[in-house]
């Protein structure tokens, strides 16, 4: 929480599920990610290791060392929604004349376009 205190959402954490941004810039943060933990020197990470807690643990490490974040967490929902929550906080909306329908976040109103289960 203190990585992240000036979000007001409850989307406050990266999700190892959706990213994006520039190439050179995420090729280097799964360079970092896959080197593995600081504390495994020289040991990479497991084929089968559980990548969420990875990136967890990429924040902790960054953060400790005075680093900043090489990312930015979508807070919002402007452009990713995960849909498991224990309660949802999202609708599908039916636009008139829309050819699909579309989700909307009904805590900030965003219609993010990648959906993340």
């Amino acid at each position: 929480d203190e990585v992240t205190p000036d979000l007001l959402t409850p989307w406050r954490y990266p999700n190892a599920g959706c990213i994006c941004g520039r190439a050179g810039q995420l090729l280097i943060l799964l360079e970092d990610l896959l080197a593995g933990s600081q504390a495994s020197p020289g040991q990479p990470f497991p084929e089968d290791g559980n990548d969420q807690d990875r990136l967890h643990e990429h924040l902790l490490e960054r953060a400790e060392a005075g680093q900043p974040l090489p990312y930015m967490v979508d807070s919002r929902c402007g452009v990713f929604q995960c849909l498991y929550e224990a309660e949802p906080q999202w609708v599908v909306e039916h636009d008139a004349g829309g050819l699909l329908p579309r989700l909307r976040n009904t805590a900030t109103g965003e219609r993010p376009i990648v959906l993340h289960a």
